[in-house]
């Protein structure tokens, strides 16, 4: 937390009844309220209720995750009493020490108004504080700035033998020192952590309520369709959300799959990957990206190439020729399998070697996107800058780039086909492609409503007639 204000003040602003999350970056605050979950202080937390739902799904996600690993979260310290860590020059003087005349922070004899008398001559008989409180007592000729000192005590013992006075700190009544007490678990009805629950649960799917382990094979086959209101739900089994924000992307691109696995499970996802190691490397020799390039749309949807200009369908042809290039890497990012290349941490001798054809496919598919996807946005800005309509990048025949990846979910082995066989790797790309026609990029298993579906409304006012679209291209020589 950064905040600009001292220990004491901190405290006091984390007392309060108060929306006060905001303080926090995203990451401390899930940490933070998954620790609290896991210690159950969030009835003993008066912010911890102005906290939304979809952080307090964030931090249980956390937690789920520390547990799984065996992490525990750490107690926290108890709160520090700042009296006990002032400086030496706090700390009652020696009746040995001598006036200074001459010492620049030496005033003279103090007023009998004062707050701060000489010391009493014999410094074993002086005053001292009881050992149990917290009372500051400042015994010195110089003139000291009282210090803000968190306290836990309010009040302190007067001496029957000792004249000496005393400058005592009272803390304000709104800084009370927690209690003790506050660290037994609260047992009121209704409370925060109940409610944070039942929020939890109405943000989740019915299957997500559910461990991984309790899943029957029935259920590790559904794939659960999230109205809007569902922020984690099951697809294949593996708990699924959807696809965290990349950069300043919040949204997928229109049209293509916007969810991913949480981390919490997408080591089950990554399991399913080995058998189908062999498939996978003999379905990339046929090179798929190739067939599906040559079956693209190849027709313009909302444009007449007649009112384009020379330069701009120039561009449109350097984009595609771009495209075909570089095939393979939009076919990957819209297949996008988990890929278990290492052992986990879990698994005992466990030999690279046999690994090494998939980590060869994970390095060689993560250039492959790092090259084409770090560059396309810029690309894209480009062409526009020259020119080129983005309504135009809207066409069904011009590829488009996903901003985040899309991926395909492996069956487990319990699911089968209607053989009652395991489903093979090319039938489940062919069941994704069909549920999902933009991995594809439109190129089958859609109608031409399906196709512009995603596509901006004032641009599909523009639609032209089938014949229309005969006559106008999108390339003439590719």
């Amino acid at each position: 937390m950064r905040t600009g204000v001292g220990y004491d003040e901190a405290v006091e602003l984390m007392l309060a009844d108060d929306i006060q999350h905001q303080i926090f970056h995203r990451d401390s605050l899930c940490e933070m309220l998954a620790t609290m979950m896991y210690r159950q202080k969030l009835d003993e937390t008066p912010w911890a209720k102005y906290v939304s739902v979809s952080y307090y799904l964030m931090a249980d996600v956390l937690l789920e995750s520390w547990l799984e690993k065996g992490v525990v979260p750490a107690d926290w310290p108890e709160l520090r009493n700042l009296t006990e860590d002032l400086p030496e020059i706090l700390v009652s003087r020696s009746s040995e020490e001598e006036d200074n005349l001459e010492d620049p922070d030496f005033d003279g004899p103090a007023p009998e108004s004062a707050e701060v008398d000489p010391p009493q001559a014999d410094a074993a008989g002086g005053e001292s504080s009881p050992p149990d409180s917290d009372v500051l007592i400042l015994r010195s000729k110089r003139k000291l700035k009282v210090q803000r000192v968190y306290s836990s005590s309010d009040t302190s013992e007067n001496s029957d033998t000792a004249p000496s006075k005393k400058l005592v700190y009272t803390p304000s009544p709104k800084r009370p020192r927690p209690s003790r007490a506050s660290d037994r678990p609260s047992k009121k009805s209704g409370s925060l952590r109940s409610k944070t629950r039942s929020s939890l649960d109405r943000v989740r799917s019915l299957l997500a309520r559910k461990s991984f382990e309790d899943l029957s094979p029935t259920e590790l086959a559904v794939i659960e369709i999230p109205g809007r209101e569902i922020l984690s739900w099951r697809r294949r089994g593996i708990l699924t959300q959807r696809t965290p924000r990349k950069g300043d992307h919040e949204d997928q691109t229109p049209g293509f799959p916007g969810y991913s696995p949480q981390k919490t499970e997408i080591r089950y996802l990554a399991q399913r990957w080995t058998p189908f190691e062999g498939a996978y490397v003999m379905l990339r020799a046929k090179k798929p990206w190739d067939v599906v390039f040559q079956n693209r749309v190849k027709v313009l949807y909302f444009h007449r190439r007649a009112d384009l200009s020379a330069k701009v369908l120039n561009l449109l042809e350097e984009y595609l020729e771009y495209v075909r290039d570089h095939a393979e890497a939009f076919w990957e990012v819209l297949h996008w399998f988990t890929i278990k290349y290492k052992p986990e941490r879990d698994e005992e001798d466990g030999d690279l070697d046999q690994y090494s054809v998939s980590a060869k496919l994970y390095r060689e598919r993560a250039a492959g996107h790092e090259s084409v996807g770090r560059s396309m946005g810029a690309r894209i800005r480009k062409y526009i800058s020259e020119g080129v309509p983005a309504s135009l990048l809207d066409e069904p025949g011009v590829w488009k780039y996903p901003v985040k990846i899309c991926h395909l979910y492996l069956t487990d082995e319990s699911t089968l086909n209607a053989a009652g066989k395991p489903y093979s790797l090319e039938e489940q790309i062919d069941m994704a492609e069909k549920a999902e026609p933009g991995r594809t990029q439109w190129t089958k298993y859609c109608t031409d409503s399906e196709r512009i579906a995603h596509v901006p409304k004032e641009l599909r006012l523009k639609l032209l007639s089938p014949d229309e679209r005969k006559e106008n291209p999108v390339s003439l020589t590719l």
